[in-house]
This record gives structure tokens, C-alpha cells and sequence, in this order.
């Protein structure tokens, strides 16, 4: 009979012992899914994140080359109103010494050196 009790309580143990096993198991597998959802929605959260930050690299360059041409274009703009200013400031010098030799002169014919000026 110590045997058959024996035999019967080496049973029940691996019965129990196994059915441990199947719950960890069960559990183990349970919290598995759990973990591989949550590496799928980082691994999302991440593409969306990397696509995001593809478009703002875009953008940014976008801008800086909007930048950069607007900035060509502007010192063109202030290099051409220099020139213009710088030349009508000239003729404005010619103006000025023209009229104060025809007034010095006061007989109202211009002088022979300025009638030979091209620019008049």
C-alpha cells in the first residue's frame, strides 16, 4: 500500500506541477501579445515620427532656398539703386555746375567746355 499512496502522491505532484506550468505558460504567453502590441505601436509611433521628420527636413531646406533667393534678389535691387542714385547724384552735379555757370555767365549761353559734354 505504501507504494499505491506513494505512486498516487508522485501523481497528484506532477499533475499540480504541471498544471503550474501551464498556467506560468498561459501567462507568459499573455503577457508576450501584450508586449509585442506595444513594440508594434512604438514601432508605428517611430515611422510616423521618422515620416514627420523627413517633411520638416523638406520644408526647412524649402525655406532656406526661398531665403537664400530672396536674398540674391534684394542685394541685386539694392546694388541697382546704388548705381541709379549714384548717377543721378552725378547728374545732378552736372546740373547744379551748369546752371551756376550760366547764371555767373548772365548772358544765357552756356559755356563752349559744357556744350561739349556728351551727358548734356
Amino acid at each position: 500500500m505504501p507504494t499505491d499512496v506513494l505512486s498516487a502522491t508522485n501523481t497528484i505532484l506532477i499533475t499540480i506541477l504541471g498544471g503550474c506550468i501551464v498556467i506560468i505558460g498561459y501567462f507568459l504567453r499573455q503577457k508576450d501579445e501584450v508586449q509585442a502590441r506595444e513594440i508594434d505601436l512604438l514601432f508605428q509611433k517611430h515611422d510616423k515620427d521618422a515620416a514627420a521628420l523627413i517633411a520638416l527636413q523638406l520644408e526647412i531646406a524649402r525655406e532656406h532656398y526661398v531665403k537664400r533667393e530672396l536674398d540674391d534678389r534684394f542685394s541685386k535691387l539694392d546694388a541697382t539703386f546704388r548705381e541709379g542714385f549714384d548717377s543721378l547724384g552725378d547728374k545732378f552735379d552736372k546740373l547744379s555746375h551748369i546752371l551756376v555757370a550760366h547764371i555767373a555767365k548772365g548772358n544765357g549761353q552756356l559755356p563752349a567746355n559744357l556744350l561739349k559734354d556728351k551727358h548734356l
